[in-house]
């Protein structure tokens, strides 16, 4: 795969974050200037263990993903292939969960497990934001949203002091997202789905 290096003059701001593009990875060089002062191109998603992911959670045509864990890992921090997506803004935010090909792979190249729609991820916010614990039926997804038909994966969050997130196949848990990450995932959801329609 080739990676190539954006050049821009006084687009980003300094130390942008890396963000890669479905296909391709790229990485933008540390140039100067506010977010806002440059359009963002389409289809570029957002690590959300990256410490600069604040600047882009706004940016509706900016996907927001994190890479979840193993449950039992061998390692500390070993990831399980799978990975959660915020997808879009507004009454289109969507949330996905990707199995992908490869342990270090980024991008949605694997298979869609399952999403939730808008109406689902708001009651997953308010829910959460209760301290609730809560298990969601994760919709089909082939070339747009099926919002009747289940996939059979799940979405499960466990509330309380240390929030733990997994997204399972029947007893198979395909993986886990700890605390901190389960905040930082939850509130950019949240601010997603507040975002006013275009």
């Amino acid at each position: 795969m080739n990676t190539k290096r954006l050049q821009t003059a006084a687009a980003l701001p300094a130390a942008a974050p890396e963000i890669s593009a479905r296909g391709a990875n790229l990485e933008i060089e540390e140039t100067q200037g506010p977010v806002g002062s440059h359009p963002v191109p389409e289809g570029f998603e957002i690590d959300l263990a990256d410490l600069n992911y604040l600047r882009w959670q706004r940016v509706e045509n900016i996907d927001l993903f994190v890479r979840l864990e193993e449950l039992d890992p061998a390692d500390p921090g070993e990831i399980s292939g799978c990975s959660l997506w915020i997808c879009g803004a507004g009454l289109d935010t969507m949330i996905r969960a990707n199995s992908c090909e490869g342990r270090h792979v980024i991008g949605p190249v694997g298979h869609c497990v399952g999403i939730l729609q808008a109406a689902s991820i708001r009651r997953l916010v308010d829910e959460s934001g209760a301290g609730a614990s809560i298990m969601m039926g994760l919709r089909e997804f082939y070339s747009k949203p099926h919002s009747t038909a289940f996939s059979g994966a799940t979405l499960a969050l466990s509330g309380g002091d240390r929030p733990e997130a997994r997204v399972c196949f029947g007893t198979h848990c395909l993986g886990v997202l700890r605390p901190w990450l389960v905040e930082r995932f939850l509130e950019c959801a949240r601010i997603r789905i507040d975002l006013e329609d275009k």
